[in-house]
């Protein structure tokens, strides 16, 4: 199993309203865009039986559960007592952040825990976490635990000269249960984060993924994100990791990873399902 997260970061300190970046030469060219897809990619009016909201403090519980089966796994008898104190550990430590990061929700912080509720049942089947945080626009990486903005090298910008560093959102943590895919959960998720962005006035998305995570790299390709850093494990901070059950533990290990980012490029044709 595969796991493709920064779990629930604590976001940077929001606020800020920037002017469009400098792009840098990206790692593959943007296919030409297919307007009719990109105008739909608001989820279309359908009887999903599901619906979006904030995160709540009550939530905690069921969130923990739902994100550590989804980037870590779940347990089974014939696994052993081994991967069971595994899985508990994780599960408190998740909890944990999951409570300290939906006590943000509070703030006044450019930052979103979205749940998706199953309407029938009142399960929570989904999630998705976004939070504005320091970007390095030379090195294309992200700082994620950096709460304040650094100062560029080389003393004050002159009038035609960029910041080094700047806020840019970042979408992470993306879980579905595992029942409940295929139903376009995630794909919602994801377009109401870039709704938010848009409506926080900013002008593009990221994320990190595994570079051998293919099903979520087809997913993201499919939405609209494209590659644009590439980062051998360990030299970026976290982002991506790979939980590998031997039979006997979990080896949990960092990962190769790509930054993909999308373009924000239109205005809001909808209205926010949190709104």
């Amino acid at each position: 199993m595969r796991l493709d997260h920064a779990l629930l970061s604590s976001p940077a300190n929001g606020g800020l309203r920037l002017t469009p970046p400098v792009m840098a030469l990206p790692l593959e060219l943007p296919k030409p865009l297919d307007f009719s897809r990109v105008l739909s990619a608001s989820p279309p009016e359908t009887s999903s039986e599901f619906l979006l909201r904030a995160a709540e403090r009550s939530d905690v519980d069921e969130l923990a559960t739902l994100c550590t089966d989804s980037f870590f796994g779940t347990h089974e008898l014939a696994d052993g007592p081994i991967i069971f104190m595994q899985r508990l550990m994780i599960l408190m430590s998740v909890r944990k952040q999951l409570a300290r990061r939906v006590g943000f929700e509070e703030e006044d912080r450019e930052c979103r825990l979205f749940v998706a509720e199953d309407e029938r049942s009142g399960r929570l089947i989904g999630c998705l976490d976004l939070a504005v945080h320091v970007y390095d626009r030379d090195q294309q990486r992200f700082y994620l635990t950096v709460d304040t903005l650094p100062p560029t090298p080389g003393g004050p910008l002159g009038p035609f000269e960029r910041s080094k560093y700047a806020w840019r959102p970042y979408l992470a943590s993306v879980a579905v249960a595992k029942e409940e895919r295929r139903r376009g959960v995630a794909r919602r998720l994801v377009a109401e984060a870039e709704l938010v962005a848009k409506q926080w006035g900013y002008n593009e998305l990221f994320l990190e993924v595994a570079q051998s995570n293919e099903a979520a790299l087809g997913f993201y390709r499919r939405t609209g994100y494209r590659k644009v850093k590439a980062w051998k494990r360990g030299t970026a901070g976290a982002g991506a990791q790979v939980v590998t059950n031997t039979g006997f533990s979990w080896e949990i290990s960092q990962a190769d990873k790509y930054v993909m980012q999308k373009p924000l490029l239109f205005p809001r044709l909808r209205r926010s399902e949190l709104e």
